[in-house]
């Protein structure tokens, strides 16, 4: 298996990363201004409006849209506010044939044209029918994700998503759909709340019943505003998962070590891999021979996934293990969405700034996308909690996360801690991510 290691150009020069980023009143209004009306940003996901007058309201700040499928082919985003008074027209999700103000019956068709303004000659010349339809945002699609932009004059989508296109394509993430969803209010920025979840220099220590079962030294690389990470690999066919570990006094069954990462992240972890992957994976443990390696043992667990896939009808992507490999495990795509990835699923996150612009709250939206048989995909209940600690089945590895993320904020914000340090290694997508948003913020 012939795989370039990248890890000479992986390293980003790092910039002084002023503390307050994290917590000012000031840099959280430069945000509110500067960077949520004019980024592309994920609204929600195609599965998300099945059927023409399928909606979901998307809440940032104080801005407000209405997503909405106008028809089989076509996804329109329109500023939630009646025309007359500025009262929303609607929230969370639903389905509609007209949106109706509940003020004083003005009423919009889905195309965002204006039906109805209740007494309107009254109104006399104030208006005409130009001036009343609902302002319309951009929207682009990728990957089964529906994103708006605000800005007319941004870039435009196909070009900003192209970097990320590259490499997922191939994954084929519009063929997922999701297996669970869950937010939590968090009591800390929106950035570094995000940032644990944007490298896996942490998982050693925070994670250790993962650690043998992954090598969790990878390489991140930035491109433009998007940054991911690989598995660190030198070379490739000598890659041992958690080989570094002063407790790891030999390699270890390699069979055992690919079959238990995915049994871990599709029981455990409840996401990444599916149930019907480990079960196809259980097969290397007897159907490959003692002394397999560990690439080996990967690649005939890949080849016993796609296969036990295609046969329960989901599918599985032509992808060979040297794009699997270029597209990495971990992306973050400016500036709030990240994605932990197969080539069957993912754990997804999106982060958003406390409704009320509090700079020390956010609400951390996760979610797992699985490839499943047509016809099979569960229905999805979106549970919400003030509380990590109000939802009894948070995937276990996910309550160090929670409790380290506040302390960090608490900690940054103490006199004595003058500003972050991001390994010039592992941790270029975070500083690569303070960059971009800095050209946002100031330029």
């Amino acid at each position: 298996m012939n795989i370039h290691n990248p890890i000479e150009g992986a390293t980003v020069s790092p910039e002084d990363i002023d503390k307050e980023v994290y917590y000012s009143p000031e840099i959280a209004k430069l945000e509110k201004d500067r960077l949520w009306p004019r980024v592309w940003q994920v609204a929600c996901r195609e599965e998300d409006l099945p059927s023409i007058g399928s909606y979901v309201t998307y809440d940032i700040l104080d801005d407000s849209v209405i997503v909405v499928r106008t028809s089989e082919t076509e996804i329109k985003a329109y500023n939630n506010a009646c025309r007359h008074r500025g009262r929303r027209l609607t929230t969370d999700c639903g389905h509609a044939t007209i949106f109706t103000c509940r003020f004083h019956g003005w009423k919009w068709n889905l195309d965002g044209s204006n039906a109805e303004v209740l007494d309107r000659p009254e109104f006399g010349t104030m208006f005409g029918d130009d001036d009343l339809s609902l302002m319309q945002f951009r929207v682009g699609r990728w990957g089964g994700f529906v994103f708006i932009n605000m800005d007319p004059d941004a870039v435009a989508f196909d070009e900003w998503v192209a970097p990320v296109a590259k490499f997922l394509d191939p994954m084929e993430i519009d063929k997922q759909r999701y297996r669970w969803y869950i937010s939590v209010e968090v009591e800390a920025n929106w950035k570094d709340t995000q940032e644990a979840f944007m490298e896996s220099y942490h998982v050693t220590y925070t994670h250790p019943k993962l650690e043998p079962f992954i090598d969790s030294r990878s390489i991140a690389l930035a491109h433009g505003e998007y940054g991911h990470g690989q598995v660190r690999v030198l070379p490739f066919d000598e890659h041992i998962p958690g080989a570094h570990l002063p407790q790891r006094k030999s390699p270890g069954d390699a069979r055992k070590i690919v079959y238990e990462n995915i049994r871990q992240q599709a029981h455990d972890i409840q996401s990444i891999f599916s149930d019907r992957d480990a079960q196809a994976a259980a097969r290397v443990l007897t159907e490959c021979p003692d002394g397999t390696s560990y690439v080996e043992a990967l690649a005939a667990a890949v080849k016993l996934m796609s296969e036990a896939a295609i046969a329960a009808g989901a599918g599985w992507p032509n992808m060979s293990m040297e794009q699997a490999y270029d597209a990495g495990f971990d992306w973050m795509i400016f500036p709030n969405t990240i994605g932990v990835l197969s080539m069957s699923g993912g754990l997804w996150y999106r982060c958003l700034p406390s409704q009320d612009g509090n700079p020390d709250k956010c609400v951390f939206e996760m979610y797992a996308l699985e490839r499943f048989t047509p016809g099979s995909e569960p229905p999805i209940t979106r549970k919400h909690f003030a509380n990590w600690q109000e939802f009894p089945d948070l995937p276990v590895f996910l309550i160090a996360d929670f409790i380290n993320t506040p302390e960090v904020h608490r900690g940054l914000k103490t006199r004595g801690f003058p500003r972050p340090y991001f390994n010039p290694v592992q941790e270029v997508t975070i500083s690569n991510f303070h960059k971009v948003l800095r050209k946002y913020l100031y330029d």
